[in-house]
């Protein structure tokens, strides 16, 4: 509020704290300044002058409240850039860790390309030695049939040459007087035709 002080007017405390050296110099402007008495259209401001030291006192007033309120603006305006400067640190840290661990997740994701690549040569190899394996064992079972199938035919040849041998041995006991009666010679028994001379001495 402003008061009446020396014939003039001087600014009240509340405008002190930005806004004081313009109220002292308008104070001591407005001493010694005579005339009626007039009063002043800002509630709490009692001025003695002209009216034109009336409307420049005002005028002056009015700029000291824009300049504080300007002052308020210009100060709000440097907590919110001291805050978005610190939000904006914040977020360089932030993004300089991210960067960081990026490199580690980038490092681990070669590690294990390199790794399943690895596996993946592996598992080829492997896979070309099943399929020769495969081969093999299809090989080994044909041989495996074949060699089965020479038993078998061994066998009947076996069966048959026994089949021969009573046949033939039943024909000479009947054709031959015992007291005479030799073992045939047979081109496939090679051990009897060996021991053919025994028997014939017997």
């Amino acid at each position: 509020n402003a008061v009446s002080a020396g014939g003039g007017w001087v600014a009240g405390r509340g405008s002190e704290r930005s806004f004081g050296h313009d109220a002292s110099r308008l104070g001591a402007e407005g001493a010694g300044i005579g005339g009626s008495e007039r009063p002043s259209s800002h509630p709490g401001v009692s001025w003695t002058g002209s009216t034109g030291d009336q409307a420049g006192a005002i005028e002056r007033m009015r700029l000291g409240q824009q300049l504080r309120t300007a002052e308020a603006e210009l100060e709000k305006l440097q907590r919110l850039h001291a805050a978005k400067s610190r939000r904006a640190m914040e977020l360089e840290d932030e993004m300089g860790l991210a960067r960081v661990a990026a490199g580690v997740q980038e490092a681990e994701m070669a590690k294990l390309r390199k790794e399943r690549n690895r596996l993946k040569i592996a598992r080829g190899e492997e896979a070309a030695r099943a399929e020769a394996l495969q081969a093999e064992v299809a090989r080994l079972q044909l041989k495996l049939t074949e060699r089965q199938d020479a038993i078998h035919a061994m066998e009947r040849e076996h069966t048959r040459l026994l089949h021969r041998i009573d046949t033939l041995e039943t024909a000479a006991s009947a054709s031959v007087p015992p007291a005479s009666w030799r073992p045939p010679r047979h081109p496939d028994l090679g051990s009897l035709n060996r021991l053919w001379p025994q028997l014939s001495v017997t």
